[in-house]
């Protein structure tokens, strides 16, 4: 898995996961998203997980928003 590989694990960098598809019966939960990733095992990294729909753009600004908090207070 990418978040397992050292030059990830091993930094402290913001992680954000679009979980695409909101739109569609039946989609992951955030909870469900961050347990198939192993998100909480990572302990040095602050990570988030915003629903999305590609299609009208439905929490896309609202992820970049965080992602761009989190880099400015690095």
């Amino acid at each position: 898995m990418v978040l397992n590989d050292p030059s990830i694990r091993n930094r402290k960098l913001p992680i954000l996961v679009l979980s695409n598809k909101k739109d569609v019966r039946g989609h992951k939960t955030a909870a469900q998203v961050s347990k198939i990733l192993e998100l909480p095992s990572l302990k040095t990294n602050n990570w988030h997980i915003c629903d999305s729909n590609a299609l009208n753009g439905d929490g896309l600004q609202q992820g970049f928003v965080w992602l761009s908090t989190q880099l400015k207070t690095k």
